[in-house]
């Protein structure tokens, strides 16, 4: 059980996981895609294709169709058509309405349709953005697991602010003037640090917890900083390094969620 912890993973997938796309997220995006197109076995190729579809990268997107088309295995197709969805991309509508008319099996054609059907409502939303928002520095000062936590602090970042309304998160590599400029809109740079990773045991097994800090600025001037704390809970063997690994991944999605509650406060750093 996972506390204050939104579930990483689409629960069709869930099941068939046997190595956790949580874990994938510490890994680089051109890994991952390596992994989606030359992955033995179906699992792991199912884990990063979930992973592509929160990470943001510019080359996910074509990696994600290609599985969608040509893996043989329909766990793969089922967790790329998810995948595409989350992504966010409405120029993988072409591949998405293929395979939703045109795959052999049902959670397939389900999971394509339901994507497709997300792109289309979010092109169809007016932009309403207040604020944009570029990831900046992402540090890992815990003294666990080093640059992979880090990693994983950018795509949980990068995930929960892409849901707070009013909001819009710009590529990595955008020139934050220009983009201001453009777009007529304030923009806002955020630099990430985990700041503790912490086990300990309880009643219902291990306690993993972590802190998170997020500092705001709006050409170069710090404008805000946020905190947040979280903790994941898990049963099972204490000594099992991928499932801590988990715990610890999911304790820093909790705090960033915690950290970034609400676009009020970016909307007004931003001002």
């Amino acid at each position: 059980m996972i506390r204050g912890v939104r579930k990483l993973v689409v629960a069709v997938l869930a099941c068939a996981l046997g190595l956790g796309s949580a874990s994938a997220l510490a890994r680089e995006p051109r890994e991952l895609v390596e992994d989606l197109r030359h992955g033995d076995d179906f699992r792991l190729r199912t884990s990063a294709a979930l992973s592509l579809g929160k990470s943001g990268s510019h080359d996910a997107r074509a990696a994600l169709e290609r599985a969608l088309a040509d893996d043989s295995h329909p766990m793969v197709r089922t967790a790329a058509a998810a995948a595409l969805g989350a992504l966010g991309d409405a120029a993988a509508l072409p591949a998405l309405e293929r395979a939703a008319s045109g795959d052999a099996v049902a959670s397939v054609k389900g999971a394509a349709a339901k994507a497709a059907q997300q792109l289309k409502k979010k092109r169809a939303r007016p932009a309403a953005a207040k604020v944009l928002l570029k990831l900046g520095k992402m540090e890992n000062k815990s003294g666990v697991r080093g640059d992979a936590l880090a990693r994983v602090l950018s795509g949980a970042t990068r995930e929960r602010a892409n849901t707070l309304p009013g909001v819009e998160v710009i590529g990595d590599d955008s020139d934050v003037k220009a983009v201001a400029r453009a777009r007529k809109l304030p923009v806002l740079v955020v630099d990430g640090l985990v700041k503790s990773v912490a086990q300990s045991s309880g009643a219902s097994g291990v306690v993993m917890s972590a802190k998170v800090e997020f500092v705001l600025k709006k050409e170069s001037a710090l404008r805000a900083s946020m905190t947040g704390s979280a903790q994941a809970l898990g049963d099972g063997d204490p000594s099992d390094a991928r499932r801590l690994e988990n715990l610890q991944e999911a304790a820093i999605a909790g705090a960033v969620e915690s950290a970034l509650k609400s676009p009020d406060a970016l909307v007004l750093a931003a001002k």
